[in-house]
Order: C-alpha cells, then sequence, then structure tokens
C-alpha cells in the first residue's frame, strides 16, 4: 500500500490577504485597437464571519470597473468584479486598482496590465562563411528561434 501525501493546490495569480482570495493580477493578450475586453477580479470570503471590501476604480480611461461601492462577503461567498480594457492604440497599458479591507484596516493593489506580444530570438553566435574569391558568392543558413509565444498578432 503506497501512501500520497496531500498538497494542497493554491491556485495561480491568486494572493490571501486576511482569509480572503483575491486575484493578484489581470492581464489582457491577444487585444485590438477598438475593441472592449472584460475579465473579472474575483474575490472569495475564506473566513468564518462577514468581511467587507471597498475599491478605487482606476486612474486611467483605459481600464473600467463598476462604480465603487462596499462589498460585503459572507464567509464563503465569492464576488466578481468585472474589469474591462478598452485600448485606444497599439502600445503597453498599465494601471491599478487599489482594494481596501475595512475590517482589517489593509489596502492591497490589484495590477491591470495588457502588453503587447514580443518576441523572444536566439540567433547563432557566429556565421563562419569561409574564404571567397571576387565575384564569387557564398551562402549559408542561419538559424533563428522564437522562444515566446505570440498571439493576437
Amino acid at each position: 500500500m503506497s501512501s500520497h501525501s496531500l498538497k494542497s493546490k493554491r491556485p495561480l495569480n491568486v494572493v490571501y490577504s486576511n482569509g480572503v482570495e483575491i486575484t493578484s493580477s489581470i492581464e489582457f493578450s491577444g487585444w485590438h485597437p477598438g475593441f472592449e475586453y472584460t475579465k473579472n477580479l474575483n474575490f472569495k470570503n475564506l473566513n468564518t464571519k462577514s468581511v467587507k471590501l471597498n475599491y478605487v476604480i482606476p486612474k486611467t480611461k483605459t481600464f473600467t470597473t463598476l462604480f465603487p461601492k462596499q462589498i460585503s462577503l459572507s464567509p464563503g461567498t465569492t464576488f466578481s468584479l468585472p474589469i474591462t480594457f478598452r485600448p485606444l492604440n497599439k502600445v503597453n497599458y498599465f494601471d491599478e486598482l487599489e482594494l481596501h479591507q475595512l475590517d482589517f484596516d489593509t489596502k492591497l493593489t490589484i495590477k491591470l496590465v495588457a502588453k503587447l506580444p514580443q518576441f523572444k530570438l536566439e540567433i547563432q553566435e557566429s556565421l563562419n562563411l569561409g574564404c571567397a574569391c571576387v565575384n564569387e558568392s557564398i551562402s549559408s543558413e542561419v538559424v533563428i528561434n522564437n522562444k515566446r509565444f505570440v498571439d493576437g498578432f
């Protein structure tokens, strides 16, 4: 009989603050200017008592959300706050949403990010073409590897 160790699976992109599970950041990818994209910022109360949260909307007009109101989470409940991204140009966008846990007088910053795709190319360090006489041509193969997935463009 083999024994298995139990490991708690902690979700990626999540932070825990005073018994509240919070999405740590929201990243938009594969976007195009002129369109609208929405993702949810999730809050889950893991406490045995109710928790009150408040938030400050993002500073830029590119990221928007609902008008700020106090969120009261009962034990075990989840609240999803929609974050809408409306890009106007092909540039990287950064903003943040400030979250206040009223019961614990704690502030958290949730990063809002929308980056353009980037290439990460690897090219061999040197290329030896050998010797060539006047009016003679030499060809060789150059290997280029793209180490990063480029989505959306």
